[in-house]
């Protein structure tokens, strides 16, 4: 499928775009699907679960401290919501920064025979080395959220 578009886009558009930049793209976007699908269902069951769990809570300890408890699981979903969002920023800036990092190794391999000649070799490792430093550091905020 990214073929057929790559290969409808005119000359102009597929040079500003780095096949590093491709390859990031369609990699983070079959996770996410392969880390959504699995959640699709809990959209008809979570609700019908909730009410489950309230009866059942209130059988037990009674109906206020059931309400109680649902009512604090509601007041978290806007804290939630706020931390997925977070997660999006930090992901953005890892898929920037991972780009920036294939492309530069993309590079360097392209013309590694020159990269010997001239002695280059620690300036380009020290360079990538810099840019996955950077890319752990966003990956490294985006699990740190996903903790708490």
């Amino acid at each position: 499928a990214v073929q057929s578009k790559v290969l409808r886009l005119n000359s102009v558009c597929v040079a500003d775009v780095s096949a590093g930049h491709i390859v990031t793209l369609v990699s983070n976007d079959a996770r996410r699907f392969d880390d959504t699908c699995p959640n699709w269902f809990y959209i008809y069951v979570g609700p019908l679960e909730t009410c489950l769990v309230l009866l059942m809570i209130s059988l037990e300890i009674g109906v206020l401290p059931a309400l109680t408890g649902v009512a604090a699981m509601l007041l978290l979903m806007p804290l939630q919501a706020t931390l997925v969002r977070y997660i999006g920023r930090f992901r953005s800036n890892t898929a920037k920064k991972t780009d920036e990092r294939v492309r530069l190794s993309g590079e360097v391999i392209q013309g590694c025979l020159a990269v010997k000649m001239l002695g280059w070799e620690d300036l380009f490792t020290s360079s990538i080395c810099g840019l996955r430093g950077e890319e752990a550091y966003w990956i490294g905020r985006n699990y740190a959220i996903r903790a708490f």
